[in-house]
């Protein structure tokens, strides 16, 4: 090995343009067992990504990804069993594109992507599967290269000709063969490489004892290229053995398009070079070829580029059919080789076919060499760097993975973690780490040991361990003074490792938590779950049991398991399995979900709210136990928690035994959830923080995926389910940027709050967060600061915009309240008469005073419900003796959860006790109580509609929603609801002949002539609707929407027209008013 410390000298080399004198470290690796040798001279087997170096060779098992972590090549990825050793990789972005070479029989084309998240790669999601090429009889290697168009080409041969392929993204398939060269000798070589603005293809031609060269541009027709360049064939002597050109050589570009390639002659007599550098310039003309010193002989020889610090290197076989593996070293700018010396040393083996990357390298490489002499082979590398003094970049903590045990459980008394830096490192101790811990587990660090000897990799060992719970190793975040060579310190510390779960026995993958159903919208849905080891994912769902036509797949390797399924039809019933590509997926029956349905839809939806649900108690269990029997028919599709979901203390471990456990066999994997914070959650971490572990289980649709505006911020967000609007509201958790909270009326939750309630058009808007404005449970909102500023400052926000329902936890009670309306005071401040909108409790039950709350579809203050039930798990001791809140009377002592219904234009609450009574129930309903007046021709019927789902009571006796009636004369129909709380007036007037009205308005000013027909009154957006009066006056009229808003006005007389392109789908109403009358029609446009 060469010793660290010859920077001075180096940079003196390096500024007087002369030959270098090599690599400052090489740093032997740990050998693999592989199957087949690292050939062909003109591929790569070698990339570096992501500050990882990484490469494919071929094991006994297939052909594989390896990734170098300190001085040991991980295995990551089996790419396939097929067994081949002339493999070419290209980088590519983030993507990885592997060409299995296999001569005459078919090649394969893989791509991969790199996943930050755990640091490897993962299959392609644009192209799933391999492309074949099946190239003709007679080819010698295969190459990849992808120009600045995002084409890639294949360069190959069929024994006399060199040929390329082309194929555009996803590069499924690729084109016939073109002919770049004919006329070479069967066993000559060809490469592809891409340049600025082009695509070069480099080949061999023992026939004419020359190389040959040409270029195409990116973009031209794929026929099209330059002549050939015959490169340095100046310098090249005929009459010297076989002539300048062998098939062993190797190229690489720069940025600025100038050639390197490195090549052996076939000269083969003393005196005269053996290996020989070819460099052509950015003009594209060629050097003199440059001569390169070598001892004894030299062969196979590769190109190794330092482009920042102006560097090549040519590494090859010190002899004919292997020897050690060499290399000597030139400044770019000058060009003039220094002697050879060793890379790595077979020790008596014999090594051959030297392989590295197709990039230039930063400052260090890796070289890998087969070792031909063992059965079965060794693939024998080296990583090399070069110092440069301008390096001042800090070091960084790449990953802090487990390292013995592999699985995240143990029993035993001791655990490894293995730390990687982005560079060399010194100064590594135990002092440097601290270890973070859950429930009991504790344990020390025993001992910090470098893995290999260039300073990338460290092992951390804790021993003593003891307890159960998790236990991770993380480095401090002060008095840390670890430094890479050059006296950089490190400055970004890395505080997530990956834990260990102490006390626990592993095992194979078995699901732990889950499968639980986020992100649900009318077209896709995401699936959650949790297994104990490592795996990849599948999920396939189907309308029908046993029949699943949707697989969504993620190749990740991972115990966090997220599936994004797509392609779903809204309102539709989904059975689905889930599990691994490994394993078989699991899910019976009762493993379902329904899609949202379409904001338009009347059918009846269901929804149900459990707050403070996280703390294992019997009374947890009683509760879900009441909700599963109430709901055994008709259970809610939709599950809302209202914060405090994970008792004590919001951890993990918290979430796991006391939300996950109880809820994931029942309810979870079949509920749609879309959860709250509460401040529990936060008791681990600051209120302005997202590392809380509730951010980590939880995905929610703050980019507005499921409908509403998106709010940016994972803690809360809006969507739509049917015709009902949600907003998940944070009312603990801090801005990270200002630390104001929900009841700042300045921060930025409560602006996209606004934003987002201005933009809802649909009837029904509930919200939901975990702090009520008013209790008088287990917390007492007169006194309680959080408490207090909501009321006074918040929720008069949302009542002005029109907010039927708040749902809140936090007191460990039952409290719902009457239709409150522009009540932000004390207790001892309300007043029935003034503070509520009547006087009601709601309950429509028959019981005196319980009519429906009688409500509209309006954006104004109609009057809010508020409901608080945070007793889903624990009931409260310390109960306010003032209990209940004389604004919320509707109350209960015992555990309780409450579920909803709503239909068109009806809300049913109501609360389940946990001994399966319903201790409560309120009803709202929207625009009833109608009085409309219809104009009938005489002989024709008319069908009359009840303005609301429920009990019917017709005039005529009848007891259906609707009846069709054909009247001879004027009379007036009525349906009640049979409870003294609802009707509907229908005032008919027969008519002799001529239009027909539908005015659905109590408004004594209507008269029963018409003044216009509008026609069509249902219209697809888009087309023309057409306005015609039978009066000569002119006519004042105004187009509104369905809230009251003016969207035009105009006069017209006679006929005139209206174009609805520019119009939102929805209710439209005309006003069309003259000086003794007034008049509305009714309009709805459709989607076209």
């Amino acid at each position: 090995m060469r010793k660290y410390f010859i920077l001075l000298f180096l940079i003196f080399l390096a500024a007087g343009g002369a030959a270098q004198s090599g690599f400052s470290t090489i740093a032997k690796l740990r050998s693999i067992t592989i199957t087949d040798a690292t050939k062909d001279k003109t591929q790569a087997k070698v990339w570096t990504y992501a500050n990882r170096w990484w490469c494919v060779l071929a094991t006994s098992e297939g052909s594989k990804i390896f990734r170098l972590d300190g001085d040991i090549w991980t295995p990551v990825y089996i790419i396939a069993h097929m067994k081949t050793g002339q493999t070419d990789c290209l980088v590519s972005g983030d993507m990885i594109h592997i060409l299995m070479f296999r001569g005459a029989l078919t090649s394969y084309l893989y791509s991969f992507q790199y996943n930050p998240a755990s640091n490897t790669y993962a299959i392609w999601n644009q192209r799933t599967n391999f492309s074949s090429l099946s190239l003709p009889s007679g080819p010698k290697t295969a190459t990849l290269a992808i120009d600045s168009k995002g084409r890639m080409w294949i360069a190959s041969g069929d024994g006399s000709n060199v040929l390329a392929w082309w194929s555009d993204a996803p590069y499924s398939s690729f084109s016939a063969p073109i002919t770049i060269a004919s006329g070479i000798a069967s066993n000559d070589r060809y490469v592809i490489t891409s340049m600025p603005g082009k695509i070069g293809i480099f080949w061999s031609n023992q026939k004419t004892k020359r190389f040959g060269f040409k270029t195409h541009k990116d973009g031209s027709s794929p026929n099209t290229w330059t002549a050939d360049e015959v490169p340095a064939s100046q310098s090249a002597q005929d009459d010297i053995g076989a002539g300048m050109a062998s098939n062993q050589f190797n190229v690489q570009s720069t940025s600025d398009g100038t050639l390197y390639c490195a090549a052996k002659t076939n000269y083969n007599k003393t005196g005269n070079p053996q290996l020989i550098m070819l460099v052509r310039r950015p003009n594209g003309k060629w050097d003199n070829a440059y001569t390169v010193s070598v001892y004894p002989t030299g062969s196979q020889p590769t190109v190794l580029l330092n482009e920042s610090a102006q560097r090549v290197n040519i590494v090859y076989t010190t002899k004919e059919g292997g020897g050690n593996i060499a290399y000597c070293e030139s400044a770019t700018n000058s060009i003039t080789f220094g002697p050879a010396y060793t890379l790595i040393n077979g020790d008596g083996g014999i090594l051959d076919f030297s392989t590295s990357t197709h990039q230039p390298y930063p400052s260090n490489a890796v070289v890998i060499a087969t070792n031909t002499s063992t059965s079965p082979y060794e693939a024998i590398s080296v990583r090399t760097s070069d110092l440069n003094s301008g390096d001042s970049s800090a070091p960084i903590v790449l990953s802090i993975n487990r390292q013995l045990p592999i699985n995240p459980a143990t029993d035993g008394g001791s655990v490894t973690y293995r730390i990687t830096f982005s560079k060399s490192v010194t100064g590594v101790d135990a002092g440097d780490f601290k270890l973070t811990k859950t429930g009991t587990a504790n344990g020390s660090i025993s001992s910090v040991i470098p893995v290999g000897l260039d300073g990338f990799v460290y092992d951390v060992t804790v021993s003593s361990l003891i307890g159960t719970g998790d236990l991770r190793l993380d480095l401090k975040s002060t008095g840390v003074t670890i430094k890479d060579v050059f006296g950089n310190i490190i400055t970004k510390k890395y505080a997530e490792g990956q834990p260990y779960t102490v006390g626990q026995a592993p095992s194979v993958a078995n699901v732990i938590r889950g499968p639980y159903l986020q992100n649900t919208s009318g077209t896709s849905i995401m699936i959650r779950w949790r297994t104990d080891v490592p795996t990849d994912s599948k999920v396939v769902v189907g309308t029908t049991y046993g029949n699943y036509t949707i697989s969504a797949t993620d190749s990740l390797v991972t115990t966090e398991h997220k599936v994004q399924v797509t392609g779903l039809k809204s309102a539709s019933k989904y059975f689905y399995r889930f599990g691994s590509s490994a394993l078989p997926v699991l899910g019976d029956a009762s493993y379902y979900f329904s899609s949202a349905p379409p904001t338009s839809t009347k059918q009846k939806l269901r929804f149900a709210a459990f707050g403070d649900e996280g703390s294992y108690y019997t009374t947890q269990s009683n509760v879900l136990n009441s909700y599963l029997r109430n709901t055994a028919n008709s259970p809610a599709d939709v599950m809302l928690i209202l914060g405090d979901n994970a008792y004590e203390d919001g951890t993990d471990t918290d979430f796991q035994n006391n939300f996950f456990v109880p809820f994931q066999n029942t309810i979870l994997k079949n509920h749609s959830l879309f959860p709250t914070p509460g401040n529990h959650e936060y008791h681990t971490t600051p209120q302005n923080s997202m590392a809380a572990p509730y951010f980590q289980n939880f995905s929610t649709p703050y980019s507005g995926g499921c409908g509403g505006v998106p709010s940016g911020n994972e803690g809360y967000y809006s969507f739509n389910w049917g015709n009902v609007h949600f907003l998940s509201l944070n009312s603990y958790g801090e801005e990270t940027s200002s630390n104001l909270r929900l009841y700042d009326t300045l921060s930025p939750q409560v602006i996209w709050v606004k934003k987002d309630l201005e933009a809802n058009t649909l009837p029904w808007t509930i919200v939901y967060f975990h702090h009520p404005p008013f209790t008088k449970g287990t917390r007492n909102s007169d006194v309680e600061n959080e408490l207090i500023y909501i009321r006074k400052n918040f929720i008069r926000i949302l009542e002005r915009y029109g907010v039927d329902l708040v749902l809140n936890g936090h007191s460990h009670v039952y409290e719902r309240s009457y239709l409150l309306k522009g009540y932000y005071e004390t207790e001892a401040e309300f007043n029935l008469s003034t503070d509520a909108v009547t006087a009601s409790s709601g309950k429509y039950d028959g019981s005196p005073n319980s009519c429906p709350f009688v409500s509209t579809t309006k954006k104004v203050n109609h009057g809010t419900v508020y409901v608080v039930d945070g007793a889903a798990s624990s009931v409260g001791e310390d109960v306010d003796p003032n209990f209940p809140h004389d604004a919320l009377p509707f109350s209960s002592l015992k555990g309780s959860m409450f579920f909803l219904e709503i239909e068109n234009n009806r809300l049913d609450g109501k609360c389940f006790k946990e001994d399966g009574t319903t201790i409560d129930q309120f009803t709202i309903l929207k625009t009833v109580n109608k009085t409309s007046n219809i104009s009938v021709p005489s002989g024709s019927s008319v069908t009359l509609k009840a303005s609301w789902p429920g009990l019917y009571k017709w005039s005529t006796g009848d007891t259906t929603n609707s009846i069709t009636v054909n009247p001879t004369s004027n009379v007036t129909y009525t349906v009640t609801d049979g409870m003294g709380c609802l009707q509907d007036k229908f005032q008919i007037i027969v008519t002799a002949a001529g239009l027909t009205r539908n005015a659905n308005n109590n408004n004594n000013k209507w008269l029963n002539s018409p003044l216009i027909q509008v026609f069509p009154n249902i219209i697809q957006r888009g087309n023309t609707l057409t306005l015609r009066s039978g009066y000569t006056e002119t006519l004042n009229a105004s187009l509104m929407d369905e809230n009251g808003r003016m969207i035009r006005s105009f006069k017209f007389t006679g006929t005139t027209t209206l174009e609805t392109s520019n119009l939102a789908t929805g209710v439209y109403f005309i006003m069309i008013k003259n000086k003794n009358r007034l008049e509305k029609q009714k309009i709805v446009i459709t989607t076209n």
